[in-house]
């Protein structure tokens, strides 16, 4: 069993990078431009949500935005994004209202709007899990190997032991590599455009399905 290496994440200044992962970031961003770069002044988001949740969606990378630097330094907001690395704070953060100016609410949130339409944003944020291969933010997505992506692997495991619906909203071929049992997982559903990733049912394979779970998990 992987302990959970984030209650490691430095607490403040400009270097939030796990020690783990500091040797391979490091040499990412010597060797990578402006647009690969991974932005250590910002929070890390490798996952966002209760990781006992029945629906659990893999994505690529957290983006960039240089305005969320000032979010993430907002003590009300940062405790919230601290405690969810140690799993102390249930919900998906990004449908609160701490986080309403945030870019990655505006993003997230119309990504999930028609799935909180059919059924409701307490539903949503009380059993969404997102995990991202790269936890770290960039402009642009890039796979590298990073140690921190063994418990992020586990978590996708116990999904997979759990029976919750796994979604793979983009790098589908980088989450096979990592994580070889969704080839064959059941409850497995890959978003038709990996582009758009809208939570819709022109998008989402098995979305009656998906709303159907939670309406009944609320």
């Amino acid at each position: 069993m992987v302990q959970n290496p984030w209650s490691q994440l430095p607490q403040s200044g400009n270097n939030l990078i796990l020690p783990i992962d500091q040797i391979a970031v490091s040499n990412h961003n010597i060797n990578s431009d402006d647009n690969y770069r991974f932005h250590s002044e910002l929070i890390p988001e490798p996952f966002i949500g209760d990781v006992s949740s029945p629906i659990v969606a893999l994505n690529a990378n957290p983006g960039y935005n240089e305005f969320e630097v000032n979010i993430h330094n907002n003590p009300k907001i940062k405790k919230i994004m601290l405690d969810n690395l140690s799993h102390n704070y249930p919900d998906f953060y990004y449908l609160s209202t701490e986080f309403d100016i945030s870019s990655g609410a505006i993003w997230w949130r119309k990504k999930l709007r028609r799935l909180i339409e059919d059924t409701s944003i307490e539903s949503v944020s009380k059993n969404l899990l997102v995990i991202e291969s790269m936890g770290y933010h960039s402009k642009k997505f890039k796979s590298i190997n990073l140690p921190s992506q063994q418990y992020s692997c586990q978590l996708v495991k116990m999904a997979i032991d759990s029976e919750a619906f796994v979604i793979i909203m983009r790098s589908k071929n980088v989450w096979f590599d990592l994580v070889p049992q969704l080839h064959t997982y059941k409850n497995l559903i890959i978003m038709n455009n990996p582009q758009q990733t809208y939570f819709s049912p022109g998008n989402l394979p098995r979305y009656n399905d998906v709303v159907k779970i939670l309406s009944h998990s609320f």
